[in-house]
């Protein structure tokens, strides 16, 4: 019987230090693994999710359907935005409440002064089907260091990890992307549920406050 060697080669570069406005497609699907914590007051809290996640850039919306713990607590809740309407929808079990958005839509795009890598990896073998190309952007924004890297055909996210301080309480997160498809297979993953059509706005509040990160959502 032959035995097949599945190997992994990585090669990395490093690139100038110019801005490259490099953005994810506009519509992708997939799953978002994060796991990091924040010390504050002498604590730490860690989080532990997985996110369903659905980005469309050309309707400004986004669902995110997340599950997990924070500081050991489960929790399962359900985040639907539509920038268009401008109401964030968030469900946890029969509840659903509805509060403003006062951000506008984020991109998935490298901030200004990032610095790029890039990487080739090959998985299984050499052949040309076998190859990926892994483009890589470090830097800083605001009081938080960055490093997130894309595929680059098509330009899904692949991982992001963040350690900084926001408000004066540290953080550090690190998010892998996985099994990423482009486009959006099914609308109605961004239809709130019944039990949100005879809610009234509540005032925003910092729920409304997406990631920090670049590529997390």
């Amino acid at each position: 019987m032959e035995r097949v060697l599945v190997f992994l080669v990585i090669v990395w570069g490093v690139g100038v230090a110019q801005y490259y406005p490099y953005c994810t497609v506009p519509q992708w699907e997939g799953y978002q693994s994060t796991y990091g914590g924040i010390f504050r007051e002498g604590q730490v809290v860690l989080d532990e999710m997985l996110t369903r996640v659905a980005y469309d850039l050309n309707n400004t919306r986004l669902a995110l359907f997340t599950s997990g713990t924070t500081g050991g607590v489960s929790r399962k809740i359900d985040y639907i935005y539509n920038y268009q309407e401008r109401i964030l929808y968030t469900i946890e079990g029969p509840t659903c409440t509805k509060t403003p958005l006062t951000e506008p839509f984020k991109k998935q795009c490298t901030p200004k002064g990032a610095v790029m890598t890039w990487g080739k990896t090959w998985l299984g073998g050499a052949g040309p089907n076998d190859e990926l190309w892994i483009l890589g952007f470090t830097g800083q924004l605001n009081n938080i260091s960055y490093h997130i890297s894309f595929n680059q055909f098509p330009v899904v996210p692949v991982f992001e990890t963040l350690m900084g301080e926001v408000d004066g309480v540290s953080l550090y997160q690190n998010s892998n992307f996985m099994n990423v498809t482009v486009g959006i297979k099914d609308p109605a993953v961004f239809n709130p549920p019944p039990s949100c059509k005879a809610v009234d706005v509540e005032p925003p509040d910092s729920s409304t406050r997406r990631s920090h990160g670049i590529l997390t959502l």
